[in-house]
């Protein structure tokens, strides 16, 4: 089985470079593309972002993604990864 290549790898024409910033700020697991949310907003700031520990490491879910794909969880998000445009600001 061959291994699948990012999309940015395929040399592509890139007609909009603010996208495929955004295509690479994107992380397996995020509810939708990165950069999407309010300006300067990250996803350790939105209340979709839960955090668990897997073998003594804090790392976090984001509840969104699962939502979405009907309970299948997804990777663990980076807290200072742009924020999609699910974002929902925490409650203090």
């Amino acid at each position: 089985m061959k291994p699948i290549k990012h999309l940015l790898d395929l040399k592509l024409t890139q007609p909009d470079p603010d996208f495929a910033q955004r295509l690479r700020s994107t992380v397996p697991g995020m509810a939708h593309f990165a950069g999407m949310g309010p300006v300067g907003a990250t996803c350790g700031e939105c209340s979709y972002l839960a955090e668990f520990i897997l073998r003594g490491k804090h790392l976090h879910r984001c509840d969104k993604f699962t939502e979405l794909m009907q309970g299948k969880p997804g990777n663990s998000v980076p807290k200072r990864t742009p924020a999609c445009r699910y974002f929902l600001a925490r409650q203090s």
